[in-house]
């Protein structure tokens, strides 16, 4: 099998590196070897990632990963011609120039007859007319589209109500990856390390925020609270905000000898071994808090989205039906201060046959494509 992933690679953070991972599980359980080909967006960055990930990624299968330059038009079609499926590879559907280049793609891969599919995206911000033009024309050259919460299929199906019995809802792929490492490894022995991640709100907002005060006083609050912290990064590079810069920031002011940054870049796997030994954890990018809701479960939340439509939000409403994270949830937007009850140690569970049915659930419709 042959399979081409676009994407965001070559900026990718942890948690698209944990997308990658899950796809490749899916898959596995449909073929005994995978050939998977990455458009980066910047070579340079995916290089890395794949010198990094791919032993740990081939405990899956019998796995054999490259990469082109999506940017490169010749390139991207002869990659395309070669694949037998080609894949947008989770991520967001967004506000973003380059989503013409995925756009572009997915029409010449159905010009060649080529099988398509977007598999475990998100949707939005997705606001600019001509953007979201180009996120209906990618859906309407799909043959199968998988999203990753409820609201978003709800939203793509509003974009291309023609095509909603080809638009689904499954687990975010990096899901499944720290789910499936989680079920493997078992039982952890607890450090007492905290692990925290957060990321500069100016960068998202820069018409917003003007300081970093709110998450200022989390890691003061929480410096003051615990023995040892480590301000652990989902991404290391500036293109997409390296969150070393907030964290060594923040560091530095705080000027407690109990916070550390981790400098040197992990990769996933030992991402993975950090988040799942520390005592408790708190995240703040999306898939830091995917990872640590799956591997750690004595986890608090700082939400930087829309604290109605964001993808925290819908996360939430999908996975936790209890209520667990309503004391531990704080969002960015609203005044409330952090009082988070650090000495509370309950950790998160989740059902196992959601993670067996979500699997099912896209072996299930990539098989179909393939017959």
């Amino acid at each position: 099998m042959k399979l081409c992933v676009l994407g965001w690679y070559g900026s990718e953070t942890l948690g698209d590196r944990a997308i990658l991972d899950g796809i490749i599980h899916i898959y596995s359980q449909l073929f005994d070897s995978l050939e998977v080909d990455i458009g980066s967006l910047f070579p340079v960055l995916t290089e890395r990632t794949i010198f990094e990930d791919e032993p740990f990624m081939s405990r899956h299968t019998n796995l054999k990963v490259g990469l082109f330059d999506s940017r490169d038009k010749k390139t991207l079609k002869c990659f395309i011609e070669k694949s037998d499926m080609v894949i947008m590879g989770g991520g967001p559907l967004m506000d973003l120039e380059l989503i013409y280049i995925i756009k572009d793609a997915f029409v010449y891969a159905k010009k060649k007859g080529k099988i398509t599919g977007i598999i475990g995206c998100g949707y939005g911000p997705l606001a600019n007319p001509d953007y979201t033009k180009c996120v209906a024309d990618i859906i309407s050259h799909s043959d199968v589209t998988i999203m990753r919460s409820l609201k978003c299929e709800e939203r793509a199906k509003k974009l291309c109500n023609h095509c909603k019995n080809k638009i689904f809802t499954g687990m975010d792929p990096a899901e499944l990856s720290a789910i499936e490492y989680s079920r493997n490894i078992g039982a952890v022995e607890k450090d007492n390390q905290w692990i925290v991640n957060v990321r500069d709100l100016k960068y998202v907002y820069p018409n917003v925020f003007s300081d970093d005060a709110k998450l200022e006083e989390c890691i003061r609050y929480l410096s003051e609270r615990v023995e040892n912290i480590l301000l652990l990064p989902n991404h290391y590079f500036s293109i997409g905000g390296d969150d070393r810069y907030v964290m060594n920031k923040m560091s530095f002011v705080i000027d407690s000898q109990n916070i550390k940054v981790q400098q040197i870049p992990l990769n996933l796997k030992a991402t993975y071994d950090v988040i799942a030994k520390a005592k408790g954890c708190i995240g703040m990018r999306y898939h830091s808090i995917v990872f640590q809701t799956y591997l750690n479960g004595n986890n608090y939340i700082i939400d930087y989205t829309n604290p109605e439509k964001g993808k925290i939000p819908a996360f939430l409403d999908r996975v936790d039906k209890n209520g667990f994270y309503t004391d531990r949830y704080i969002n960015v937007f609203k005044p409330e201060a952090i009082n988070f009850d650090l000495q509370n140690e309950n950790r998160f569970s989740f059902h196992h046959d959601e993670f067996s049915r979500n699997v099912e659930l896209y072996k299930t419709l990539i098989a179909q494509l393939l017959r």
